[in-house]
């Protein structure tokens, strides 16, 4: 095999590996745009959760109301009819 025959060897093999590395970079390509296209709907995602999210504070409050409306029931069905009992208005 003479020099020239080993060139046009080593040319016609980098052209393939040219070729290949052209459709790798295409396919990475397409990787990175869904890539992309995921990371924004998962950023979406993430900020209508953390916008519709309880803090502590939400939590602490909401535990109050209940803590509140239990204890009015207890009142108004145990004690308000001893205290229209006692007071004759039944």
């Amino acid at each position: 095999m003479d020099t020239n025959e080993r060139f046009d060897l080593l040319d016609s093999g980098m052209k393939t590996l040219g070729t290949r590395m052209d459709k790798l970079v295409t396919t990475f390509q397409a990787y990175s745009a869904k890539t992309d296209e995921r990371l924004l709907r998962l950023e979406q995602d993430v900020a209508v959760i953390k916008s519709n999210y309880a803090t502590k504070a939400d939590v602490a409050e909401m535990r109050n109301s209940i803590v509140l409306w239990v204890v009015s029931a207890f009142i108004l069905t145990q004690l308000l009819p001893r205290i229209l009992d006692a007071i004759g208005a039944n």
